[in-house]
């Protein structure tokens, strides 16, 4: 047994997408991660992926955010 004191915690728990139901409506990769660029936007017009079912590289909180940021301003435009 290892302790080892700490000021803080950030637990992740798990790491796959829930993105089953949209399964055969927009493009998934192999692990379930919706295709969308920076834009947010999906293989379907008018649908956007943000947060962390979208297949990027970097999962936060901040990029999340970001990510939602980018969605909302691209529904608006339509």
């Amino acid at each position: 047994d290892t302790e080892l004191a700490v000021d803080g915690l950030f637990l992740a728990v798990g790491m796959k997408p829930e993105t089953t139901l949209l399964s055969g409506i927009v493009d998934l990769n192999n692990a379930g991660y919706i295709l969308a660029g920076e834009d947010t936007r999906t293989s379907v017009n008018n649908i956007f992926a943000a947060g962390d079912v979208r297949n990027k590289t970097v999962r936060q909180l901040t990029t999340a955010a970001a990510d939602g940021t980018a969605a909302a301003i691209a529904a608006v435009a339509l």
